[in-house]
């Protein structure tokens, strides 16, 4: 029996009293199954020759319109029927023609695992929703678990650059230890404020009292005649024993009048002075121009100056570690001498450690508080007006570190340009340390 179209005929045995049934694929937009049986043909050729109204015609090109249209691949396929009476629906005909052909569909071989690609890609999603599963140790079975990749800590280090992750951390990190600081140094400067405070207000409240008694007693007295003069005199004295009193005497108006002038805060040492806090970036604070002009100076000078003097720095601190890396190659060679290797590798790179270079530093710092705390005291016409050994030493780490809060100054060798000088070279010396441990502190953060 043949028809047109690719078909496959399913013929009725002997017993069986059921003509002969073609089914083939419809090859029309219905997608439906066409019988060969002539009398059902013949009666649906004598129906369809039948008339039809006007609103049937509109009707049935609606529903046309609506049915799946088969794609062009899909005609003349040979697809083989089971004596079954179930048969394929279109969507498993469409698997099945591209497990057959799936190479002439994406011009890739089956070597290439095409099917398994388009199984990937026409996989439904699950919502984000990953099945993952391990091996089971000793052949055990292994279960599928679901993990929600989204709200796990892989995510995040998978996209980690794309958020910022480690600027986030850094930041973190910095308001960390800006906290910690701030309720460390709250907690123990605000009790050593109030102590103060307290013994404060008790001595002035003993010398404001003892200053009134003398008054009274003065004006009281009618055998005692006290000129204004001398009234004067007692009340400048009585304040400048407030001033001291309070800490502040030292850079006001007397004191600066005192020793023929020799305590007025602008000369040309202390000029000096501040000109190197202002390009080294140190600032005490001790010293400032008050004037508009001068204000006005500091901006412009530091603006042209603080890039000079980096690069100056720079290229010191430079000249500083090639000179002592030299040094530290010797004593490093001289000491496999004395162990008995003389062998010299001329292509060995020497790094100085970076224990060396804090020890370095350590023995600079040293340095500069022992010469501070001895040229201050020699500095002064009375012995033991010095400042202390920490305090020197408090002074020189915040001048090394270019800290610089100016609340610590030297009691005699105040605004000394051999100090600044010293610390000029000495943050320098600062340079080759930062550029060892910078590395290392760098690289253990991030």
């Amino acid at each position: 029996m043949t028809n047109k179209g690719n078909s496959q005929i399913r013929n009725g045995g002997p017993g069986n009293s059921h003509p002969a049934v073609l089914e083939e694929i419809d090859e029309e937009e219905d997608g439906g199954i066409k019988s060969s049986n002539p009398d059902i043909s013949q009666a649906v050729s004598n129906e369809s020759k039948e008339p039809k109204p006007a609103e049937e015609k509109k009707e049935e090109k609606r529903e046309e319109k609506k049915k799946p249209r088969v794609h062009p691949t899909m005609q003349n396929l040979n697809l083989v029927r089971s004596n079954s009476s179930t048969s394929l629906s279109k969507a498993e005909a469409v698997e099945k023609y591209y497990e057959r052909n799936a190479h002439t569909v994406s011009g890739i071989h089956k070597n290439q695992d095409t099917f398994g690609q388009l199984q990937r890609r026409y996989k439904p999603k699950q919502d984000g929703v990953s099945v993952l599963s391990s091996p089971g140790a000793l052949g055990d079975t292994v279960i599928p678990t679901k993990r929600h990749f989204d709200r796990s800590m892989y995510w995040f280090a998978f996209h980690r650059k794309q958020i910022g992750l480690r600027h986030i951390l850094v930041a973190f990190m910095v308001l960390s230890y800006t906290i910690f600081g701030a309720f460390m140094f709250w907690t123990v400067e605000s009790r050593y404020e109030r102590a103060i405070t307290l013994e404060r207000v008790t001595n002035l409240e003993e010398l404001l009292g003892k200053i009134a008694e003398n008054i009274t007693e003065i004006v009281n007295d009618p055998n005692t005649n006290t000129t204004e003069s001398e009234m004067k005199v007692y009340i400048r004295e009585a304040y400048v024993t407030l001033m001291r009193l309070e800490g502040q005497y030292k850079g006001s108006t007397y004191y600066k009048l005192e020793d023929h002038g020799r305590n007025w805060k602008w000369t040309f040492e202390s000029a000096f002075f501040f000109s190197m806090n202002v390009y080294t970036t140190t600032g005490y604070g001790s010293i400032a121009p008050e004037s508009t002009l001068g204000q006005f100076l500091v901006c412009i000078y530091g603006f042209i100056f603080v890039p000079v003097t980096l690069v100056a720095l720079r290229d010191l601190g430079q000249f500083f570690l090639v000179h002592l890396t030299k040094l530290y190659a010797q004593l490093k060679q001289r000491m496999r001498e004395l162990n008995g290797d003389r062998t010299l590798d001329v292509n060995e790179i020497i790094k100085i450690p970076i224990k060396s270079c804090l020890l370095l530093l350590a023995l600079y710092l040293a340095f500069c508080t022992l010469f501070i705390n001895l040229y201050d005291e020699l500095s002064g016409q009375q012995p033991g007006t010095g400042m202390s050994l920490f305090l020197c030493f408090y002074f020189s780490f915040i001048s090394l570190s270019t800290i610089g809060l100016g609340d610590i100054m030297p009691n005699n060798a105040t605004f000394s340009p051999i100090i600044s000088i010293m610390f000029f070279f000495g943050m320098a010396l600062t340079k080759v340390v930062n550029r060892n441990t910078f590395i290392a502190v760098e690289n253990g953060i991030f």
